[in-house]
């Protein structure tokens, strides 16, 4: 069985047909993934869902099949390959540099595209390899996220609920200004 999966594998990275849309799906699905694995609280709408499905999947998978069609129309077929090799590795390291670093490092990223463009000359015909080894990193993330959506779908929503009735008091002075006073030490020199 493994050895039937290690040779369409390798069949698959060895074939002479591009895949464009889906080494585009992989990176975006394991950043999507990787994102919601580690930031699953802050995921908080239905429209971040499909913002995040749009920036991730969709912008890398359509970029990188849309610049190898026009490289096709312009008769560029001899750098295809390494456009995508060097377009499938740049968008990871383009999300993931955003997802670890407060402020985006343009420097690093630049001195990363110029080496991942260097290396594209030998390893054009291994950007396929890539794709796999994202879908299985893919896996790894599953099970973080899949632990933290089962606690927020079970959890309960008791302690939302309010022991009085402090919503509809009326208050006989006003302006209702409220003081917060810090316990504690404050201003420490």
């Amino acid at each position: 069985m493994l050895d039937k999966l290690r040779n369409r594998l390798l069949a698959f990275i060895g074939s002479d047909k591009d895949t464009p849309l889906l080494a585009g799906f992989a990176v975006g699905l394991y950043m999507m993934l990787f994102y919601y694995s580690k930031n699953f609280a802050l995921a908080n709408s239905w429209q971040q869902l499909l913002f995040f499905t749009g920036y991730y999947l969709l912008l890398p998978a359509a970029t990188l099949f849309i610049v190898q069609k026009v490289m096709g129309i312009l008769k560029l077929f001899a750098y295809r390959r390494h456009f995508l090799f060097t377009g499938t590795a740049l968008f990871f390291v383009f999300f993931f540099l955003q997802l670890i670093n407060d402020t985006f490092p343009f420097i690093l990223f630049s001195v990363i595209a110029f080496g991942v463009a260097i290396l594209s000359i030998w390893l054009k015909n291994y950007y396929k390899a890539f794709i796999p080894l994202l879908l299985i990193m893919c896996v790894f993330n599953i099970k973080p996220l899949a632990g933290v959506a089962y606690k927020s779908i079970v959890a309960s929503d008791e302690w939302k609920k309010l022991p009085d009735d402090i919503e509809s008091v009326h208050f006989l002075t006003k302006p209702n200004v409220y003081y917060i006073q810090p316990d504690g030490y404050m201003f420490v020199s």
